[in-house]
């Protein structure tokens, strides 16, 4: 759940930026530049990067990328015991992996590591989509939900492979990755809340309405 948190963090760091950030041409990994200067990551493309906050976001991709593998690991056994679902939570702890990656390698310094960790993201954007398959049966409306972000997240890639203008690389690449991590967080909301539904019928059923003491 708390991987929501990754949105305000980006916000905080970019809102530093002596020059205004930009959603739609600047992408996520220009928040953890730790120099200024013009920056070409992509071939064809060259922006204008200074995050003073860099430290900030660089332990916002080390902390997510960790909660998104352990929660993954964490809830294994929660998930219906099917190929995809084994397949979905492996893409999940990749992805985790690839953030942690990110993190710790920025662009300006480590460009190979930090490409390696960006790929790494890459299996998140399906992940959803394979887990949405094997719940639409027993959850059907969680299994729709995922379905329908991993559709976005899929779409959103496609987009970004394909070398677009380089005034909607930011925004793409959101399109891309986003759905993933605002599925993180509601996956873990509803867990939760079966968890308390649960909890909450035991305590019931232990101490059941009119026993003293309880009223």
């Amino acid at each position: 759940m708390a991987t929501i948190l990754y949105f305000p963090v980006q916000l905080v760091v970019a809102l530093a930026w002596p020059q205004p950030y930009s959603l739609m041409v600047n992408t996520i990994s220009d928040l953890g530049i730790t120099t200024c200067g013009m920056s070409n990551p992509f071939p064809g493309r060259e922006v204008f990067a200074c995050s003073p906050r860099h430290l900030l976001m660089n332990m916002g991709f080390l902390v997510v990328g960790v909660m998104t593998a352990a929660g993954a690991v964490l809830t294994w056994r929660v998930w219906p015991r099917r190929r995809l679902t084994t397949t979905a939570l492996l893409c999940v702890i990749t992805a985790g992996v690839g953030g942690v990656l990110v993190g710790i390698a920025p662009s300006d310094i480590a460009p190979q590591l930090h490409s390696v960790g960006a790929l790494f993201q890459v299996p998140g954007v399906i992940a959803p989509l394979l887990l949405g398959l094997a719940l639409r049966h027993q959850r059907p409306r969680l299994g729709a939900f995922s379905i329908i972000i991993g559709a976005i997240g899929v779409v959103g890639t496609a987009l970004f492979a394909l070398q677009p203008s380089a005034n909607w690389f930011g925004a793409l690449e959101r399109l891309a990755l986003d759905p993933f991590t605002l599925w993180t967080f509601v996956l873990g909301s509803a867990l939760l809340a079966t968890l308390t539904t649960t909890l909450s019928g035991l305590s019931d059923e232990q101490f059941p309405s009119g026993m003293p003491g309880l009223e």
